[in-house]
C-alpha cells in the first residue's frame, strides 16, 4: 500500500554504505514496498536494481543547480503504483513496524499526514536486515548511544499519493529547504489530521559530514524558500502534529502545553504581518536581502 521515494547523494563513502544501509531496511520492509529512486548521480542506478527500485535520472533544478523536490513529488505521484506515498531521507533506515502503523493510521483515518522525528547514531559497519536481531539491536544502541534529534526536524512524511502536488518550487538541502516546514502547514491548513509516530517506531538517522553546500548559494535559497512559504509564521514543525500515536500504539489527540499556546499566536501575528507587508508593501525576503528579481519569482511567492 505503500511507495517510499528519495533523492540519494552519490554513493561514495561514507553515502555508499549509509544509504545501502537504509535501503536495505526499506527492502526488509514487509509487505513489500514499491521504492523510486531520483537523481543521476554515480551508484544510484545500481543501487535500484539492486533493491529492485524503480529509478528515474531526470531532476528538475532551480537556477543554482540545486534539485527541486515539488519536482520529486510530481513525479513520484505519475509513478506510484500505491494509495499512499512516504517521502524519506535516504540515510534513514525505517523501522519494520513502519507499515503496520500506517495501516493502522490510515484506517482511523484514511486522509492523513503521517511524520516521524529521528534518532541520531553513529554507525560505521554495514547492516543486514535478513537477520532477525539486526533491527531490535539497532534500536537499543539508538536508545543507549544516540540522540533524539529536535523537534525542527523530520525525515519521514507519508501521506495519501499526490496529496502535495501543489507544493511550491522548494530546494533540496539546509538551510534553504523549507519543504518539510511547508507539508505540515499545507496539511493544518487543509484540516488534515497531522500524526506524530516517533513514540511507535524508531527511525534511524546515520550520522555524516555536513555533505559540503555552498555557503552563499545556500543562503540564497533560505531566502527564496521562506518566500515560497509564506514567511517566518509557516514554518510548522513536528509539535504542530494534531495526533500521536503512543508507544502501545494508542492514536490520541495531542495536547499542547502552554508555551506552544503562545508560539502558536505568536505565528499568526508573524503570518498576518508578512501577508500585509508583501501584499501591500511589495515585500520579499529575496529581494531586502539582494537577490536579483528573476524571471520565476512570481511562482515564489507564497499563495494563501
Amino acid at each position: 500500500m505503500l511507495t517510499l521515494f528519495t533523492l540519494p547523494r552519490p554513493f561514495v563513502e561514507p553515502f555508499d554504505r549509509i544509504q545501502h544501509n537504509a535501503l536495505a531496511s526499506w527492502a526488509a520492509l514487509t509487505p513489500a514496498t514499491q521504492v523510486i529512486l531520483f537523481g543521476g548521480e554515480s551508484g544510484t542506478r545500481e543501487a535500484a536494481a539492486k533493491y529492485a527500485a524503480l529509478h528515474i535520472p531526470e531532476v528538475e533544478r532551480n537556477t543554482f543547480g540545486t534539485p527541486l523536490v515539488n519536482h520529486l513529488f510530481l513525479t513520484a505521484t505519475t509513478h506510484t503504483r500505491t494509495p499512499y506515498q512516504g517521502f524519506v531521507n535516504a540515510d534513514i533506515i525505517l523501522d519494520p513496524q513502519l507499515p503496520a502503523l500506517v495501516s493502522k493510521v490510515v484506517s482511523w483515518q484514511p486522509r492523513v499526514l503521517i511524520v516521524s522525528r529521528r534518532w541520531d547514531l553513529d554507525l560505521s559497519e554495514a547492516l543486514v536486515f535478513s537477520q532477525n536481531n539486526a533491527f531490535p539491536e539497532l534500536v537499543q544502541r539508538a536508545h543507549t548511544a544516540g540522540q533524539l534529534y529536535s523537534h525542527h526536524g523530520m525525515d519521514v512524511f507519508i501521506f495519501p499519493t499526490g496529496m502535495f502536488d501543489d507544493m511550491p518550487p522548494f530546494s533540496v538541502g539546509w538551510p534553504g529547504a523549507k519543504y518539510d516546514n511547508w507539508i505540515v502547514y499545507s496539511a493544518r491548513r487543509r484540516g488534515i489530521p497531522v500524526v506524530d509516530i516517533t513514540d511507535a517506531v524508531t527511525t534511524v538517522h546515520q550520522n555524516h559530514p555536513a555533505g559540503g553546500n555552498a555557503r552563499p548559494k545556500k543562503a540564497q535559497e533560505h531566502w527564496i524558500s521562506l518566500d515560497l512559504l509564506g514567511g517566518h509564521g509557516c514554518c510548522f514543525d513536528i509539535l504542530d502534529a494534531t495526533h500521536l500515536v503512543t508507544a502501545d500504539g494508542k492514536i490520541t489527540r495531542r495536547r499542547k502545553a502552554l508555551p506552544e499556546q503562545r508560539r502558536r499566536v505568536f505565528r499568526l501575528a508573524q503570518r498576518l504581518r508578512y501577508r500585509f507587508r508583501h501584499r501591500l508593501l511589495g515585500f520579499s525576503y529575496a529581494r531586502a536581502n539582494g537577490i536579483a528579481r528573476g524571471k520565476n519569482e512570481d511562482q515564489m511567492i507564497h499563495r494563501s
